[in-house]
């Protein structure tokens, strides 16, 4: 469902049931982007609109503003990947990430690549569930950390 231009999601996203979901998200995640760590204009992406109105924490997802903008593939004030611009470009213009925020995500997919190493060695050592949770969260790390790089 793409409830972004209906009204139904303009009432929806304005109602106080919708601020009540979004600050629990927010709280849950310590008020920061689950991409970047940014704590700066903050935005809450919904990940699946199947349970629109009655949305579960797991639906959704913290970004900052420049993540939400990359994870439509849209322009940040009007450039971005669609435009060519790298991250130098966006730096200079000051349309992308700090040099603080990119140093935060490639800190972010060096522990991801160490987590990955890391649940390697301990599906080895323990119990099939344990190791199938470990390697569920180094994939999700992974794939997070090759978007992370790729921008």
């Amino acid at each position: 469902m793409s409830a972004t231009a209906s009204p139904r999601y303009t009432a929806y996203i304005s109602s106080p049931e919708w601020y009540a979901v979004r600050d629990a998200k927010l709280n849950q995640v310590g008020h920061r982007c689950q991409e970047c760590g940014d704590s700066e204009r903050l935005e809450v992406h919904h990940l699946s609109y199947d349970r629109f109105e009655n949305e579960r924490l797991e639906d959704l997802q913290v970004l900052c503003h420049f993540c939400h903008m990359r994870e439509h593939g849209l322009p940040v004030h009007g450039v971005g990947p669609i435009a060519g611009l790298t991250d130098a470009d966006h730096v200079r213009r000051g349309t992308g990430p700090t040099l603080l925020q990119r140093q935060r995500e490639v800190a972010q997919a060096v522990e991801c690549e160490r987590l990955a190493t890391e649940s390697d060695e301990l599906v080895k050592r323990l119990s099939s569930l344990e190791a199938v949770k470990l390697t569920r969260q180094a994939s999700r790390c992974l794939r997070a950390a090759a978007r992370i790089l790729a921008a």
